[in-house]
């Protein structure tokens, strides 16, 4: 990456790629997008010269930088048109260890109800924490979620872990600009390249949740966060969730703000026959609803479970979720 941006700031091959992404914010994570594309393309296994030094790709990173850099800048020359094409996408990330987050915020919603859970997802990309109740979670005292789960995170809870509580799970349903389909290989890999090569945990969460995808549906419709809220009403019988992982500070001020305006419409119609539960994982925000914290980093789990529980923040995370530091 250090090489990268030497080249970048020398006019090499990276200024060249990025040119057209000058102007773009932050937000719109150019460098990931670069990254991405050129792991994409090691994990199609098209540059087995990088690809013998990512884990990812069975590789090692036992290696000097500068060997490294050569087979990437190659890569980048040789395959010019695939990430430029890449860098037009922008990131979807879908990370499973969120989802330990977002299972926490359900056993707190089931345990205040004892009602099953009707999950609605924002910006859920493949979907894939719409299953996290089915993920194996390690806690201060032991394991939950099912035995058999072929996703387990160790050590993603620590601190005052919220109640155990028996989740029923009675529908599954999100919304995504772009939602990618993880019964697509293509998809899936593409979701897979956004993972750093060498996180070889994120890597083994994602591929089972990907696993777990195929065997348990959910439908995510390509709808707009706003739109998809306004579409939502409490249900008697059981608890309405919605929940959303690191998509907030993504979505410009006017939808923000829209879905703001929906949320605050379903609490106000919340009743105790038909609840409605809010859970996020996101940056912590630093003066208001449309500045994020870059540089501290610190993301909060936040609860609402109306008319019962006005929102509070139930725990800390890291931007992949564990360790999840509970209140």
């Amino acid at each position: 990456m250090a090489r990268a941006a030497q080249n970048a700031q020398a006019g090499g091959i990276i200024a060249e790629l990025l040119e057209p992404y000058v102007a773009k914010p932050r937000g719109a994570a150019v460098a990931l997008r670069l990254f991405g594309s050129v792991h994409l393309l090691a994990l199609k296994g098209l540059v087995p010269e990088l690809a013998r030094w990512y884990p990812s790709c069975g590789g090692t990173t036992r290696s000097h930088p500068d060997t490294v850099w050569q087979a990437f800048a190659e890569a980048c020359e040789v395959h010019r048109e695939a990430v430029a094409e890449g860098l037009t996408h922008p990131p979807q990330t879908n990370e499973p260890g969120r989802g330990a987050a977002l299972r926490g915020g359900m056993e707190l919603t089931a345990e205040r109800t004892g009602l099953p859970l009707r999950l609605n997802e924002i910006g859920a990309s493949a979907g894939l924490n719409l299953r996290a109740d089915l993920f194996r979670v390690g806690t201060p005292e032991g394991f939950r979620g099912p035995a058999d789960s072929p996703v387990l995170i160790p050590g993603a809870w620590v601190g005052n872990t919220p109640p155990s509580a028996a989740l029923t799970i009675c529908e599954r349903r999100g919304c995504d600009l772009e939602p990618i389909s993880p019964v697509d290989d293509a998809a899936a890999l593409r979701l897979q390249s956004y993972v750093w090569p060498d996180q070889q945990a994120r890597f083994e969460r994602l591929r089972g949740a990907l696993e777990l995808a195929r065997a348990v549906p959910a439908d995510v419709a390509a709808q707009s966060a706003e739109q998809f809220l306004a579409g939502l009403e409490p249900e008697i019988g059981c608890v309405t969730v919605i929940q959303h992982s690191v998509m907030w500070q993504y979505l410009p001020d006017s939808v923000r703000a829209a879905c703001t305006r929906e949320l605050a419409r379903l609490r106000a119609a919340a009743t105790s026959a038909a609840p409605v539960a809010h859970i996020a994982l996101e940056p912590r925000r630093v003066r208001d609803d449309t500045d994020v914290d870059y540089h501290g980093f610190e993301f909060t789990v936040t609860w609402a479970c109306w008319p019962y529980q006005e929102e509070h923040i139930v725990a800390y995370a890291s931007p992949h979720g564990p360790p999840i530091h509970w209140e």
